[in-house]
């Protein structure tokens, strides 16, 4: 409820899926990497068949699985053909044009972070203390997801 309502204040237009699938991480993941990888891709898929380019999402889990899958596809060629004649039943192609990203992401690298935010705020939380939590994919590993600092990240404190 909290991404809908501020989506459109920071300029997000959302789109739904109804028929993306969850990301198998902690099930399909340790089964069966090509499974997993087709599974992810099939999303990305739909979205470049919609036309876009970008899956925002607020799991980092779910972030991070779909840019395993892309980076899967880029450097291993066999489970990228085994990927394609998986998809290809389904009148789907990944061509590596779409890419997942957290809403962190979006909001710091592309929004101007806290500067650009700030002007928003309408109820300050002046005095409260919370702890960050990244998520476990949102920056690991990180020659798939090249956000922030692994070893230090701050982008939540910021």
């Amino acid at each position: 409820m909290a991404t809908r309502a501020v989506a459109p204040l920071v300029g997000i237009e959302l789109v739904d899926f109804p028929n993306f699938s969850c990301c198998g991480s902690g099930f399909v993941d340790e089964a069966n990497l090509t499974l997993n990888v087709a599974l992810n891709a099939r999303n990305l898929a739909i979205a470049e068949r919609a036309g876009l380019t970008r899956i925002m999402t607020v799991c980092s889990t779910c972030q991070g699985m779909l840019s395993l899958a892309r980076h899967t596809l880029k450097e291993n060629a066999t489970v990228a053909r085994r990927v394609e004649e998986t998809l290809r039943p389904l009148g789907l192609r990944y061509e590596g044009r779409a890419e997942a990203r957290h809403l962190l992401q979006i909001l710091v690298e592309d929004l101007g972070g806290a500067e650009r935010l700030k002007p928003l705020i309408r109820r300050p939380l002046t005095g409260l203390k919370v702890g960050a939590f990244y998520g476990c994919h949102l920056l690991r590993p990180h020659d798939h997801v090249e956000f922030d600092d692994p070893e230090d990240p701050h982008s939540f404190e910021d």
